[in-house]
């Protein structure tokens, strides 16, 4: 048994593996056509433009045009939809120069990537190596079966996050590897993590904050000592984050600020309702779904951060007296940054870090009705990307839409609440087996 366990691994590497490479030769492809992944395409013209002596961020009104773009992009298919000429439209659009987003990060990744000369190829393999890193270190700690690699291998989420080049797969395996490194009190070596992260996006604060809180309460050590290791790491990161600011020099930093002083009129939230689409389809977060209902963008935000820390706290007294084990520690503040973000145009590792957490914590019934759960938010996901393939409007990754965001208000709170009744079944299940060792 163990030899066909052992037999299995290696073949589901191996799978994962050449999954992985089958992916890189399309980025070699299109930068000798001279095109980028397009998320990447935003950070490298950001690059380009600081080389230039330049600001890295466009101004309103020209991101506002960009957003506009997108969403006459959009109508142009459903219009043309009706005639059964909207793949074709679909077709005409993608030849056109591409048209990345506006860049909306401080200017550190954009530094990286000239002073690094990084192009398209290189950050490609970075990210597929930050995706094998979280899957080995995810598999490690849950102690999974390497046949959840599946659940990467047909994640179009993560498909889509490679192929555009979307640094956040570097951010989520670099938060991942930090939490670790916290939570087995090595805050020192955390801290250029946490300050990496939280320098490129600096939301990424709020999963820090709460993997933190759960930190001092549920591990089972003394708190003095937790208390410790996070006033180190948080030390170390803030003096590296100043460091680093002080290093974009002064005309960079007042760009910058500028930029986060005036941060909501750069995106589509400051646009007509009625024209935030399909970003605010795409934007599966708390902050959208309420715009899409009617609130202001100011209202929105300042309601989904209280409603992140109802959220926090509600954790927090669900977990007093028990003791929390790494992965769930880390699933619920993962699942909770997804809830308190501003932005998050896919819920990547979702499935992945919930349903691994999950899975031994559940009898074997309930087993399977998490797997096809995920099963079907995983195909739902594909589906959308087909609708899109052949005109149907710009769904691209979730069948969910503006007027109804089922992912938003289901699947996210959905799974924190599973894991949250996982905090009473763990702790059931230890006194149980206190009792009969007694």
């Amino acid at each position: 048994m163990q030899s066909r366990h052992r037999w299995l691994s290696v073949l589901m590497w191996g799978l994962f593996g050449l999954w992985l490479l089958v992916q890189l030769p399309g980025f070699v492809v299109q930068s000798r056509q001279r095109r980028s992944p397009i998320d990447f395409l935003a950070y490298d013209r950001a690059a380009q433009a600081i080389q230039r002596e330049q600001s890295p961020y466009q101004s309103p009104q020209e991101t506002q045009k960009i957003w506009r773009a997108f969403h006459q992009d959009e109508q142009e298919i459903l219009t043309a939809a009706t005639r059964s000429q909207g793949a074709q439209v679909l077709r005409d659009q993608q030849a056109r120069p591409q048209l990345p987003g506006p860049y909306v990060y401080p200017p550190t990744l954009a530094l990286l990537i000239m002073q690094l000369h990084i192009g398209g190829p290189v950050f490609a393999v970075l990210l597929g190596l930050a995706i094998a890193g979280f899957a080995s270190l995810w598999l490690r700690e849950t102690k999974s079966q390497a046949v959840a690699l599946l659940l990467l291998i047909c994640s179009l989420e993560v498909i889509t996050s490679l192929q555009g080049g979307n640094v956040e797969l570097l951010l989520l395996f670099a938060t991942l590897l930090a939490a670790w490194l916290l939570w087995h009190q090595r805050g020192v070596v955390a801290a250029p993590l946490i300050a990496l992260v939280v320098v490129i996006k600096p939301f990424y604060a709020l999963f820090f904050v709460a993997f933190g809180l759960f930190l001092l309460i549920g591990q089972g050590i003394p708190a003095r000592r937790s208390l410790r290791t996070l006033a180190i790491a948080a030390g170390f990161a803030l003096l590296l984050t100043t460091l680093e600011i002080v290093r974009w020099g002064a005309e960079l930093r007042a760009e910058t600020l500028l930029y986060f002083r005036h941060a909501l009129d750069y995106q589509w939230f400051v646009l007509p309702v009625a024209q935030h689409t399909p970003m605010s389809i795409w934007n599966r977060t708390p902050m959208q779904a309420l715009m899409s209902a009617g609130l202001s963008a100011p209202a929105a935000q300042w309601l989904s951060l209280a409603m992140w820390a109802i959220g926090v706290g509600i954790t927090l007294w669900a977990s007093r007296s028990k003791r929390l084990d790494f992965p769930l520690a880390f699933a619920l503040a993962f699942v909770l940054l997804y809830w308190g973000r501003p932005v998050g145009w896919g819920l990547i590792y979702l499935e992945f870090v919930v349903a691994l957490v999950l899975w031994p914590r559940l009898q074997s019934r309930r087993r399977w009705l998490l797997l096809l759960a995920v099963i079907a938010l995983m195909a739902s996901r594909w589906w959308a990307l087909l609708l899109t393939a052949r005109g149907y409007g710009m769904p691209l990754m979730t069948l969910q839409s503006a007027e109804l965001p089922w992912e938003t208000w289901i699947v996210l709170p959905g799974s924190w609440l599973l894991l949250l009744g996982s905090i009473a079944r763990s702790a059931s299940a230890a006194a149980h087996a206190q009792t009969a060792a007694g």
